[in-house]
């Protein structure tokens, strides 16, 4: 084998070897080109579903009593299972009220997870994640609730909202009493009940906030032919009593069905 031979064999060798460097280079580039497009989706995706922001909204809360309102450009965000609001004039933590829209007056956002709680099954529970928005509409007289969660919208039965401790929203049109005394509350109103110290209820109706730091009995919800006792966290059957759930994140994600 003479040497011109052997030299093009090895120069073939060579050449080879750079373009399977480079093959492997490229693929390496775009392999991390994915990586990265993956990562700033990814990011993006929980950045949408961890942040809303509001142009030139009316948000309201209630924080014991105290109206605080917010105005302009409004973002809300949730990090760390911490739910923080911003606007122009100041940022604060927010905790489990519900948010209200001074110019829409049929419904309300949560910072929080909660809890769908069906009154007529004794074991029928979902969670809505944080920023779902309930909305209610009157037809004919006739009250519906529907769940509102990433553009998707969802009728709501009979139930309550439960936020595991202390706070109640009602869907729909219930009578609480306190003590004999009857407060007739429209839906998206709210009671927080902490048993043996204070009763806080919001009327939406009436933009109404009343509370209440002296009273004897249990704190009792009716609504149709349910019963709910909000001091023991417990809904009343004829044939038996069921203790609501705490840990509503277990519970599985609300789907309309």
């Amino acid at each position: 084998m003479d040497n011109s031979y052997q030299e093009n064999i090895e120069k073939t060798k060579k050449k080879n070897k750079r373009v399977k460097a480079l093959v492997v280079g490229i693929g390496s580039i775009v392999a991390l080109a994915c990586i990265i497009v993956c990562i700033i989706v990814v990011k993006k995706y929980y950045s949408n579903i961890n942040t809303v922001e509001f142009d030139n909204y009316e948000l309201y809360q209630y924080f014991a009593g105290k109206k605080v309102e917010y105005t302009g450009k409004v973002t809300i965000q949730r990090e760390n299972e911490i739910t923080s609001i911003k606007n122009k004039d100041e940022e604060m933590e927010l905790d489990i009220i519900p948010i209200y829209f001074q110019k829409i007056d049929n419904q309300v956002m949560f910072p929080v997870n909660m809890s769908i709680v069906y009154l007529n099954n004794k074991t029928q529970a979902y969670k809505i994640n944080y920023f779902t928005k309930l909305e209610n509409e009157v037809v004919n007289e006739e009250e519906s609730t529907f769940v509102y969660y990433q553009d998707k919208k969802m009728y709501l039965g009979d139930s309550i909202i439960y936020d595991g401790n202390d706070l109640y929203l009602f869907p729909y049109s219930t009578t609480i009493i306190v003590d004999d005394v009857k407060y007739e509350l429209a839906p998206l109103s709210y009671v927080i009940v902490d048993f043996n110290d204070t009763i806080e209820i919001y009327d939406k109706r009436n933009d109404k906030y009343i509370i209440i730091d002296d009273f004897k009995n249990n704190v009792m919800a009716y609504y149709k032919k349910y019963v709910i006792n909000l001091s023991t966290d417990m809904i009343m059957y004829d044939n038996g009593n069921r203790i609501l759930r705490k840990n509503i994140d277990k519970l599985e994600l609300f789907n309309g069905n």
